[in-house]
């Protein structure tokens, strides 16, 4: 089994748009985590460059969960990439995740790329992969409202 997330997936719009539902605040929090889970919009923090940052807090619906996301960007390319490095706690300590999205043209739309790891458990792996298929979902229903 790979340390990594690895998902390939097309949406019905243009990679420029795609990539603005990952770099505004407020798109941001209207399709980030997984179903049962949301982004409070005041939490989002984004500087869209290398060394700006990618900063949001999950929330459990109706629970008291919270999970934080905070990553550094090393690689912005507007409409086309960009990547980011987030510390997490593993059995081992931390361990640097990285996040590397890229957007790009389809025939049918805008492809995009997600690369994430290493993950320092299979539990966290799995749960990280099910999680994106979830947001994806609510993603796609953002970047493509009257297709629903």
């Amino acid at each position: 089994m790979t340390d990594h997330v690895e998902i390939e997936r097309t949406f019905t719009t243009d990679p420029r748009r795609l990539f603005r539902a990952w770099t505004d605040p407020v798109e941001l929090a209207a399709w980030f985590a997984p179903t049962g889970w949301t982004v409070p919009a005041e939490t989002v923090t984004i500087d869209p460059r290398p060394g700006g940052v990618w900063r949001l807090t999950m929330a459990e619906d109706g629970g008291a969960g919270r999970v934080p996301v905070d990553a550094q960007l090393t690689e912005v390319v507007p409409g086309e990439r960009f990547v980011g490095k987030e510390s997490m706690d593993g059995p081992d300590g931390a361990t640097e995740i990285t996040l590397d999205v890229t957007f790009g043209a389809d025939p049918s739309g805008a492809k995009l790329v997600l690369r994430q790891g290493p993950f320092p458990t299979e539990e966290l792996l799995a749960q990280t992969a099910a999680g994106w298929g979830s947001s994806f979902e609510k993603l796609d229903t953002l970047v493509n409202p009257g297709e629903r």
